[in-house]
């Protein structure tokens, strides 16, 4: 499959200068105007590079590329430059997931080899394109927060999952609730059992018993990230939000899958 390469600038001259030099080498190339416009076409379509200028009319092209590497850090980010705004794209570079930039006028031959390495990078480290996106469960299960616990344990049992994110009456996510909590649950109880207690008009609701401290992860939150927050956290299942709107969630097992893999991938 061909790599769709995004061109942002307003000057005419300088997209049809791009467009022949990486369209001829075997990339297919969108143009585009503004970064407003650059980020309206990412919300329905991929693409593999962005090369942005930064002198745009509205928003800059580092505001540009900062805005698309939060939302979509697999997308490898160029910046061109003019001599004047140097320093602006050395601290972006610094600063950002921002491969490279090129002060114009650029030379072809060293922008197409730019190219070529930057996706022969990506292609050879194949975990870090991977985001929350690619691996989460888009129909997630929930529970409400009013809901008995033996709710709760129905539905892991019934669709195989460590965890549900807690839904409060309004529709928004309040917590989660995890099999560790339904067993520290159960050996309360029976530790009340054993010393002779009675458990049997205890009625716990999900409320009483779900963590409050949910850690929540974006659609573009990369494999690297997600590995990192679950060991350091020690946590299975983390809901995935966006605009304060649950679309996802991903468990330990999703990423366990996407690592191997990915691994196997880069090595074959």
């Amino acid at each position: 499959m061909r790599q769709n390469i995004l061109i942002v600038d307003d000057d005419e001259a300088v997209v049809n200068a791009l467009t022949r030099v990486l369209h001829g080498s075997g990339y297919d190339i969108t143009p585009l105007k503004s970064g407003e416009e650059a980020l309206a076409y990412l919300q329905d379509h991929k693409a593999d590079m962005i090369i942005s200028d930064y002198q745009l009319k509205g928003m800059n092209g580092v505001d540009l590329l900062e805005a698309v590497n939060r939302k979509l850090p697999e997308i490898v980010a160029i910046l061109l430059t003019g001599q004047a705004d140097v320093r602006v794209a050395a601290d972006a570079v610094n600063r950002l997931s921002l491969y490279k930039f090129f002060v114009k006028p650029w030379n072809n031959d060293e922008l197409q080899a730019a190219v070529r390495e930057a996706f022969k990078k990506r292609g050879g480290v194949k975990s870090r394109g991977i985001t929350a996106t690619d691996i989460m469960s888009k129909f997630p299960v929930t529970i409400k927060v009013d809901m008995p616990l033996e709710a709760a344990a129905e539905l892991m049992m019934r669709f195989k999952i460590s965890g549900l994110p807690v839904m409060s009456l309004s529709g928004k996510i309040t917590g989660i609730i995890t099999a560790t909590d339904l067993f520290r649950v159960m050996g309360e109880q029976e530790e009340k059992l054993d010393l002779g207690g009675n458990t049997s008009e205890k009625y716990f609701r999900v409320d009483e018993v779900m963590s409050r401290t949910v850690q929540i992860i974006k659609q573009g939150t990369t494999l690297h990230e997600m590995v990192r927050m679950m060991f350091e956290l020690k946590i299975h299942t983390m809901p995935v939000v966006e605009e304060g709107e649950l679309v996802g969630i991903v468990g330990r097992r999703d990423v366990l899958n996407a690592y191997y893999r990915s691994s196997h991938n880069s090595k074959k």
